[in-house]
């Protein structure tokens, strides 16, 4: 990035999102072949009936992989040269796919039958980019990343159904929101749980040495609605990482920053709500840390946008400052490489 900090001046930036059915665009991936980019410079995204970029002033939106069916939940490599989505063939059958970062080597690496499988399509690159978590009915779902091997993690820590995933900058820890049930059946009980857990890639399958659900901590609470889950950035990652919880909502906390500790053998979490210098709640369905954990973007809801903001600890609490809008379409998921 520039030396004055200014995102206007980044060389290029790209999202995937969607688009209707309706103008589709047949240069399938070869719009993304030639674009100059480095670390810090390409988002990434998705949401529905398509694959898009977009330039980091808001223009240039074009089609990378025009498709009649959904394209979501990209997750780019840890090395910037990979991306890793998935694609619905119905509302019962999705595949995972992967290409390199210009486009080229698009292929299916799984198939998931959403009504046999215990794995949820919403799939994260390990930190080497070896392996693939996706959250799954009662656990984690692993497998490499050519998509063979597909196994659990275990052993299985967590109960109840599992959604919103992240791992680690080293890989040394995962997390997972799941909705469980206080009372089995009882719908009023229902709640949203946060594990955290510490990983051991050691061997294959990984494993987890111990885990933690850290809902309960204060703040943590008034949790509702679908999450996403973001570890900052940093590497090495400390003991006491930080992880940004989004999620829909208008009239409450719906984004946390939850400040989590190791101490050897569980986790301990804070989780308070996100919000800017002024003390506004931040509301987003989607939060994602720029490569370096300086920076942070996020789609607005009510009204629409994409916005970036950068990341203040100065106050003790981290808070987003500094919002300069970008687009005021809404996208559903984003990723930075």
């Amino acid at each position: 990035p520039p030396d004055d900090g200014e995102i206007g001046d980044i060389f290029d930036l790209s999202f995937v999102l969607s688009n209707s059915a309706g103008s589709k665009s047949s240069t399938g991936f070869s719009q993304l072949r030639g674009v100059e980019v480095v670390k810090d410079e390409l988002f990434i995204g998705g949401n529905s009936d398509g694959l898009y970029k977009m330039h980091q002033n808001g223009t240039g939106t074009e089609f990378i992989r025009p498709t009649d069916t959904t394209n979501s939940h990209v997750n780019i490599s840890p090395d910037g040269q990979r991306m890793l989505w998935v694609h619905w063939l119905s509302s019962k059958v999705t595949q995972v796919w992967t290409a390199k970062i210009d486009g080229t080597g698009a292929k299916p690496i799984a198939q998931i039958d959403i009504a046999s499988s215990d794995m949820h399509p919403r799939p994260v690159w390990n930190e080497r980019g070896t392996a693939i978590f996706s959250p799954s009915k009662y656990g984690i779902s692993v497998m490499k990343a050519d998509g063979s091997g597909l196994t659990d993690l275990l052993p299985k820590f967590v109960t109840g159904d599992g959604r919103g995933i992240d791992i680690s900058s080293d890989g040394r820890y995962i997390a997972v929101e799941s909705v469980a049930y206080r009372v089995p059946g009882d719908w009023s009980t229902r709640k949203r749980d946060l594990w955290i857990a510490k990983l051991n890639q050691n061997a294959w399958p990984p494993t987890v040495d111990y885990w933690t659900n850290v809902s309960d901590a204060p703040g943590g609470e008034s949790m509702s609605g679908y999450w996403l889950l973001k570890f900052q950035k940093v590497s090495p990652t400390p003991t006491n990482p930080v992880l940004l919880m989004s999620g829909p909502g208008s009239n409450k906390p719906e984004n946390f920053v939850v400040s989590v500790t190791d101490t050897g053998s569980s986790f301990t979490a804070k989780f308070d709500p996100l919000t800017d210098a002024a003390g506004n709640l931040i509301i987003s369905n989607s939060l994602s840390f720029s490569p370096d954990g300086t920076k942070v973007v996020g789609t607005g809801h009510w009204p629409n946008s994409v916005d970036i903001y950068d990341w203040s600890t100065t106050t003790g609490v981290p808070k987003l400052v500094n919002k300069k809008k970008i687009s005021d379409i809404w996208y559903s998921n984003l990723d930075w490489r």
